[in-house]
């Protein structure tokens, strides 16, 4: 059976079956934040996505030897990343946006949990090009590319199930023209477990928050940089940058509110 098939069933039916539970003890342990409907909701479900993730690509390494050593580092990547981010989840400044006053912050020396993020987020981003070294500029390239990819799906996570469709899409977009093949399992066991969540953050039941949006961002980046062409990730470099240059300037919410289309899929499915 297809390797791929095997980690998105996987996924999927370990996420159905263990998200009441996740959301009950959240819910319990009074770990709840208003929604942009000023609805209280449990926030951080995306430590499920984590574990099960974990979990996975740690069975999948006992019967692929030759990847141990990058499922390993992905593993280790996407836990510390998320402990950060669910750090900016309990305790993060909420008046502080975007990625620009972070580190305008820690500039002027003060540490911010987003600007902690900033740090982890680009030495994980470091580590990882280390190991995939080739020549400097793919190793600057990769950089930049995982780092920026780390922080996309936060920057849509304003609406119920948004970041999960621009997850999803992109996921769709890299596995198609993956140059690489040897890890698609990674995306298509995320995949499962997104499309299991799906249906729960898209009604505005919770909220994955920045630990999901992180590690989903993360594993896009990790993913990119391992399967695609060079000429590629550095076409999708320049898209990241400006998707970043926009976002400092203008509202992603109001420029889809004024698209007919963009509207319809942002939509789409929400009550």
């Amino acid at each position: 059976m297809n390797i791929n098939i095997v980690v998105f069933a996987a996924g999927f039916l370990i996420t159905y079956i263990s998200l009441p539970y996740f959301i009950l003890m959240l819910t319990q342990g009074n770990c709840l934040e208003k929604n942009y409907l000023q609805k209280e909701i449990p926030i951080s479900i995306g430590v499920v996505f984590v574990i099960i993730q974990v979990f996975i690509c740690l069975i999948i390494s006992f019967f692929f030897i030759r990847l141990q050593s990058l499922l390993f580092l992905y593993s280790a990547v996407i836990v510390i990343v998320s402990l950060v981010s669910l750090l900016d989840d309990l305790i993060g400044e909420r008046e502080i946006k975007g990625l620009k006053q972070h580190i305008s912050l820690l500039i002027r020396g003060k540490l911010t949990t987003g600007g902690l993020k900033a740090i982890i987020g680009f030495t994980a981003s470091v580590i990882i090009s280390v190991k995939l070294f080739e020549s400097w500029i793919s190793f600057i390239i990769n950089i930049l590319i995982i780092a920026l990819f780390s922080n996309i799906i936060n920057m849509f996570d304003l609406r119920p199930g948004r970041a999960l469709k621009v997850f999803i899409l992109i996921s769709i977009f890299l596995t198609t023209t993956a140059f690489i093949r040897d890890l698609d399992f990674i995306i298509f066991s995320v995949l499962g477990i997104v499309l299991a969540y799906l249906p729960n953050d898209i009604k505005g039941l919770s909220m994955m928050g920045d630990i999901g949006a992180n590690f989903l961002g993360m594993t896009l980046g990790f993913y990119c940089v391992v399967s695609q062409h060079f000429s590629l990730k550095f076409a999708l470099l320049i898209i990241l940058i400006l998707i970043h240059v926009v976002g400092e300037f203008y509202s992603f919410s109001t420029i889809i509110d004024k698209n007919r289309l963009l509207r319809y899929f942002d939509n789409l499915g929400r009550q």
